[in-house]
């Protein structure tokens, strides 16, 4: 017999503060690219739509983020 996760616990990001927010979070334990968008949708349901506008946006600012590293070789 299986053990059922119950996703309703986990928070939504819908708000694109809210998921700038977190990617700095996630960023500052040392995620990036992949594992950074793995971990996200781990732990939140995220807006993907909202989120690919964040990130675009983080993307044209490029000051005061570091730059986005894959986790792919």
């Amino acid at each position: 017999m299986g053990f059922q996760v119950d996703d309703s616990a986990k928070r939504r990001l819908t708000d694109p503060a809210e998921i700038d927010r977190a990617i700095q979070l996630l960023e500052a334990r040392g995620l990036y690219g992949d594992q950074l968008l793995t971990e996200m949708t781990r732990i939140f349901y995220v807006d993907l739509d909202a989120l690919q506008g964040v990130l675009a946006g983080l993307a044209q600012a490029g000051a005061g983020h570091p730059p986005r590293r894959s986790t792919r070789g």
